[in-house]
């Protein structure tokens, strides 16, 4: 029953969208799900029995595990990880990228078996800061007149074309005059 169970439990992690990481006490790869495999872009078994550390930013390896340590001998068996869970990852590329994590720690004949639950915050973030810079182009554009938004708008959609704003401001002297070459 207990070899079904556990069956069971690794299928549904396998297949989770999140990145689900087991290792050792000794921070080797012991599970690497299919979603770690999107995050990261390794496979399981380019990672199983390899150090986390291929996964860490190296200038945050030594605190990582000073933080592993603490953890391991803390009464706590789960936790978010760094400042309100996010944490930086490292792709097989090299690339870094933003996370939220946590850590769960559970002992299994006597040795400790370290969890991480990782998903990766770069649409997030991405989709964020495009949203904020669309309510910035909306905020310029909402001036009783339309502001520079609406002229912008409008040089989009007829290149070299007076604005409309630049319309307005016109004078029959200034319409008159032609442009310096």
């Amino acid at each position: 029953m207990l070899r079904i169970s556990q069956a069971t439990f690794e299928g549904i992690l396998s297949v989770a969208a999140d990145g689900v990481i087991s290792v050792s006490e000794a921070q080797r790869i012991t599970f690497f799900n299919r979603g770690a495999e999107a995050i990261f872009g390794y496979t399981a078994a380019d990672v199983i029995g390899k150090p986390l550390e291929i996964l860490i930013p190296e200038e945050a390896r030594s605190a990582h595990t000073l933080h592993v340590r603490r953890f391991a001998a803390s009464e706590v068996d789960s936790r978010w990880m760094g400042k309100r869970g996010d944490v930086t990852g490292r792709r097989q590329n090299g690339e870094l990228f933003p996370a939220e994590a946590s850590i769960s720690k559970i002992e299994v004949g006597g040795a400790t078996i370290f969890t991480t639950i990782l998903r990766d915050l770069t649409d997030r973030l991405t989709f964020r800061e495009a949203k904020a810079g669309q309510r910035t182009i909306q905020a310029v554009g909402t001036s009783p007149r339309g502001g520079r938004a609406a002229g912008l708008s409008h040089e989009a959609r007829r290149p070299g074309a007076p604005s409309e704003d630049a319309r307005r401001r016109a004078t029959p002297q200034t319409a008159l005059r032609r442009p310096a070459r």
